[in-house]
């Protein structure tokens, strides 16, 4: 194995150790001080994440429940223990049609039924919720809401209740009990198992922590961006007497040969594909740009999942890239882009044009 992958490898594991990722880069208030996100800083049980310009800091006083993970759009919070996307894989091959999950740690299992435990149940998001209610026609929450009003993660259940009404669940789907099938809990008392546990989490994690380390591009910072940018440009200049069909293939390289998905679109986009139906029902936000736009390209060099790309005369989406974060909206100084509501399926496009000069 070369020693750059070694490298990365080892990095993966020392980024084990903490339970939420942190990637500065991402976080739209870091990127710009017009972003108004405060998602993350709203729902911390104890008020006190911290981002200024260059820096997004957790407290070591951090509860670890994950709340600010499931909240971030961009992934500049990520939870780490195990990676969502693991979760949402492992989840999704259970055997039954009847899915258990809590947030007490002693609960383990009640004769033949698996019992998923996270620390909080607000770290699971809308879409990890739709993909559950989609695979399973039972889901059991062992919690109630006095629980949560004696815990400590005081915004938990707000923000399960939030991401429970956001999946749009069948009715009776979800319910709320004391102990696992109304019976007394199994409780593991075994302190060895947080050793042993740690080592079994470390091995299921290869398959995508690695994978990420060793194949997916970080975000790239404006200024990054703006170099690449000023190549491709170059690139599609030598291209311009050329028919328009190659300046579209181009775009499409530039916009999907390097994807950045965060951990929630991508299982978001997973189930749409496995479940038609959910794209006329599910909806998502994506920006829409008026015709006076002068393409200044400020909007494209801060989308931290490169959603957009803007050239001479075009402006252009890839949908499935774009989580909502409102970034774009925020920092266009002449307002022209503003979010609108659409059905899911419009993910399904490869980019969208979102502006052209009438000589395109």
């Amino acid at each position: 194995m070369p020693l750059n992958q070694i490298k990365k490898l080892s990095e993966v594991f020392i980024k084990k150790i903490d339970k939420i990722e942190i990637d500065a880069n991402k976080c739209v208030r870091v990127r710009s001080v017009l972003s108004q996100c405060q998602a993350c800083q709203t729902v911390c049980p104890i008020d006190s994440i911290e981002i200024s310009n260059e820096r997004l800091m957790l407290p070591s006083t951090c509860l670890e429940c994950g709340l600010c993970t499931a909240v971030c759009p961009t992934n500049a919070l990520r939870w780490n223990n195990p990676p969502l996307l693991q979760l949402y894989y492992r989840w999704m091959n259970q055997s039954g049609q009847k899915f258990v999950i809590t947030c007490d740690p002693m609960l383990k299992s009640y004769r033949d039924t698996s019992v998923e435990t996270v620390p909080c149940l607000g770290l699971v998001p809308a879409e990890l919720w739709l993909a559950l209610g989609q695979r399973f026609s039972e889901i059991q929450l062992v919690c109630t809401p006095e629980s949560c009003a004696s815990c400590e993660v005081t915004t938990g259940f707000a923000q399960l209740k939030k991401a429970l009404t956001e999946a749009h669940l069948p009715e009776g789907l979800v319910y709320f009990s004391q102990s696992v099938q109304n019976q007394e809990i199994e409780i593991d008392y075994d302190r060895r198992r947080l050793l042993s546990g740690w080592f079994e989490e470390m091995k299921e994690t290869h398959t995508i922590a690695v994978k990420e380390m060793l194949e997916v591009q970080p975000a790239m910072t404006p200024f990054e961006k703006f170099e690449r940018y000023v190549r491709e440009r170059d690139q599609l200049e030598e291209m311009a007497e050329e028919v328009n069909a190659i300046k579209l293939s181009v775009i499409d390289r530039l916009l999907q040969d390097t994807l950045i998905y965060t951990d929630k679109r991508q299982i978001l986009l997973d189930v749409l594909k496995q479940h038609e139906k959910l794209n006329t029902t599910v909806e998502v936000q994506l920006p829409k740009v008026t015709k006076d736009c002068t393409l200044c390209k400020a909007c494209a060099f801060l989308c931290p999942t490169e959603a957009l790309y803007i050239d001479e005369d075009s402006f252009i989406l890839a949908p499935s890239k774009c989580v909502a974060c409102h970034l774009c909206e925020e920092i266009c100084w002449d307002k022209h882009i503003t979010l609108q509501t659409y059905p899911a399926k419009i993910l399904q496009k490869k980019y969208i044009f979102l502006h052209q000069q009438p000589n395109v």
